[in-house]
């Protein structure tokens, strides 16, 4: 399955399911773009650069409880995992009017069309977008120096043990802002666009 995402997505359902030996293999991918294969005398490596988008439910049927280190406890992975995703959303059971706002809006975006010429602009400039080389200048060094500084001080509100792949995390995101924008060089907005996303989902209150 990675190596057939290489240079592209891989999107996950369920991942709490995935078996130990397949967990061995999206380490790999995760941590260096390439998966190994071993059996029957035959050794292979396949590149497996991928991004990963998953979903997991928790060891419980819904979160329940809403400090930090409770909700920690109810997902179902070790830190090891866990770090290598630059950002991770708690999704909590909503409430009746909640869900209400949510089917309401399944249903009016059932009735949009997209046409074929929405298609190929999509694809148009999608395509454009991963062209470009976008920089990320110095002179915003410093918000990254304080936003590791930051996720020191609050790592026990945090869904994950902070780590430097955080750092990396919202620098690629604030290029990914950039990109989306069309120009080759991210901003401060897009720095703190990054940092607040960041800490919008990855902090518990």
């Amino acid at each position: 399955m990675l190596p057939l995402a290489n240079g592209g997505v891989c999107a996950i359902d369920e991942l709490n399911l995935i078996k130990q030996d397949d967990l061995g293999a999206l380490y790999n991918a995760m941590e260096k773009g390439f998966v190994s294969y071993d059996k029957a005398n035959t050794h292979k490596t396949l590149s497996a650069d991928v991004r990963i988008m998953a979903t997991a439910n928790p060891r419980s049927k819904k979160f329940l409880g809403k400090s930090a280190k409770f909700i920690k406890n109810q997902i179902p992975f070790d830190p090891a995992l866990l770090s290598r995703f630059h950002i991770i959303a708690v999704v909590f059971r909503p409430d009746s009017d909640k869900f209400a706002e949510i089917a309401s809006s399944v249903i009016r975006d059932s009735e949009k069309k997209i046409t074929a010429e929405d298609k190929e602009f999509i694809k148009d400039y999608i395509k454009h977008s991963k062209e470009l080389d976008v920089d990320f200048p110095k002179s915003l060094d410093e918000y990254v120096k304080e936003f590791a500084k930051e996720i020191r001080e609050n790592e026990e509100r945090m869904i994950a043990e902070a780590s430097p792949r955080h750092i990396q995390g919202v620098v690629r995101l604030a290029k990914s802002l950039a990109r989306m924008r069309l120009v080759k060089e991210a901003s401060a907005d897009d720095i703190k666009t990054a940092i607040a996303l960041f800490k919008k989902l990855m902090y518990i209150n």
